[in-house]
């Protein structure tokens, strides 16, 4: 986690329905130390009451020095006043590991039960995913912190385990904790599914809507995502689909090809998804490859696309998914990258092209 990357977004200011996270200054100890003095809601976030303004204003320069994360006040629009904190933080317990941090908040407990704790943790994840470009973030809760549980249900997280005694609270009592995690490809997965965009097979498709899809792939080159989509009469071009995954020719690895629709049942885009790589038996090994139509590039959607196939993947028990893309198709590498994508290597493709090839752990 460099420290240029940390500086860039010091003074970064995001805003909710209802709050502005933003950065802490001086002047934000009275309304700190206004909640933070609550027995009810410092011990629960890992450290004791506060005992006076000064010492709210202590711990508002330590967030304003740090550089191992971003920490940020929560501001109610209405009224004004700093009611709780949000941070971002290098977990200490893999300071080594590029893109994991762990989230943290505290939150006035006169502010409890509005729903705004998920409201700030959302925007949070947006800010880590889509502007930091986080890989993984992690958070974990005290075993009897049950309202904390919750909003991090709420706000998607995936619970991993229970880590035994494992951290250490502000009074010395050795304590277990919770932990869930939410990956770069889960928050796009997530995100996709609430804008209403999943994965169908073609047969679920509105057929004159699978028809008009294909006629667009028909106006440009054949790229590696429309090879299949050209050239058939509707009956065969389906009856093909179905077969790469049911059927497969001899020494042809079954495949699934996936379409991208929105909430009409449009298609905007295709993923093919083979389980096996290059023919072996690799149970833990998927190879994934997607596109958008024409139209529907330029939109944002591609890391939502592929989220969303790399969630198919796992449903699938694939544990590391394979992901390509052309050398000079530099959208396309970001949107892997996005997606927790790690750059293995170049290679040639059949054509003396050069192919960069990605894993992503699922």
């Amino acid at each position: 986690m460099a420290e240029a990357s940390l500086e860039k977004y010091k003074n970064v200011r995001i805003g909710t329905p209802r709050l502005l996270l933003r950065p802490l200054t001086a002047e934000d100890a009275p309304d700190m130390f206004a909640y933070a003095q609550d027995p009810d809601v410092g011990p629960m976030a890992g450290w004791s009451p506060h005992q006076s303004v000064e010492e709210s204003r202590r711990l508002i320069q330590v967030f304003r020095e740090t550089r191992s994360g971003v920490c940020l006040g929560i501001e109610e629009k209405e009224s004004g006043k700093i009611i709780g904190t949000i941070s971002l933080a290098v977990d200490a317990h893999r300071p080594r590991v590029p893109g994991v941090v762990v989230m943290g908040y505290a939150l006035s407990k006169a502010h409890w039960g509005r729903g705004l704790m998920p409201e700030a943790a959302r925007a949070m994840l947006d800010f880590g995913f889509c502007q930091w470009k986080l890989s993984a973030v992690v958070i974990t809760h005290y075993p009897e912190n049950h309202r904390s549980r919750r909003v991090i249900e709420k706000t998607g997280f995936r619970f991993d385990g229970i880590m035994r005694a494992y951290a250490v609270r502000y009074n010395g009592a050795v304590t277990d904790l919770w932990s869930y995690s939410i990956t770069a490809a889960e928050y796009y997965a997530l995100r996709a599914k609430e804008q209403g965009y999943c994965l169908r097979l073609p047969e679920e498709i509105d057929p004159a809507l699978r028809a008009e899809y294909r006629r667009e792939w028909g106006r440009e080159p054949m790229t590696p995502y429309a090879m299949g989509l050209q050239g058939l009469s509707e009956a065969a071009w389906l009856d093909k689909t179905i077969a790469n995954r049911t059927r497969p020719a001899p020494g042809r690895v079954p495949s699934t090809l996936y379409l991208f629709v929105d909430h009409t049942g449009r298609p905007l885009g295709a993923l093919a998804l083979r389980e096996h790589l290059n023919g072996a038996l690799l149970l833990t090994g998927g190879h994934i490859g997607y596109g958008l139509r024409p139209t529907a590039r330029g939109r944002g959607l591609a890391p939502f696309l592929l989220g969303l196939g790399l969630e198919k993947a796992r449903e699938l028990g694939i544990q590391r998914a394979l992901v390509t893309c052309d050398d000079g198709n530099l959208p396309s590498a970001r949107t892997i990258r996005d997606c927790g994508g790690v750059l293995e290597n170049l290679v040639e493709d059949e054509d003396g092209e050069l192919v960069r090839r990605y894993w992503v752990n699922l």
